[in-house]
């Protein structure tokens, strides 16, 4: 009998090893909010979501000031509009002559606040599977400079 039960937790054992190896231990978002998934747990945070923002908005702020004057505004709605024609644009609706971080991420904050069904403040890949295919209409930032082009007003 002990050698049938040996027998059978070994068998146990590899079947639970073979799974382990079909499935692999990936809990990185998929989707067009991935990018936001920072530390690939499968899901993204506002403090997550933020940190990109911020990365993103310090490329585009050429001069270093915190805020995108005209110019850095003009260069990031061409960019966009060229990359997707549907994607949200940059608007000072502050009006204040320039684009600060809060009117910058508010496009993304409010996608954020309308998949965020149960208000954990985390969005699931579940939450996330309902986004809009271009992550909101928002185009991540180019590495490099567009070359211009129509820019809508």
């Amino acid at each position: 009998m002990r050698l049938g039960s040996l027998c059978l937790a070994l068998l146990l054992a590899l079947i639970g090893a073979s799974q382990a190896w079909a499935q692999p231990d990936d809990n990185s978002l998929t989707g067009p909010l991935a990018r936001f998934d920072t530390n690939h747990d499968g899901s993204v945070s506002l403090a997550e979501m933020d940190a990109v923002l911020r990365a993103d908005f310090g490329s585009l702020d050429h001069n270093h000031d915190g805020a995108l004057n005209g110019s850095e505004m003009a260069e990031e709605n061409d960019r966009r509009s060229q990359a997707d024609p549907s994607a949200t644009l940059l608007f000072d609706w502050k009006g204040s002559g320039f684009i600060d971080f809060d009117e910058f991420a508010a496009p993304m904050h409010t996608l954020f606040a309308q998949l965020d069904r149960n208000k954990d403040g985390v969005l699931s890949q579940r939450e996330a599977d309902s986004a809009p295919a271009d992550g909101g209409g928002a185009a991540a930032p180019s590495q490099g400079k567009g070359r211009g082009g129509h820019r809508r007003h």
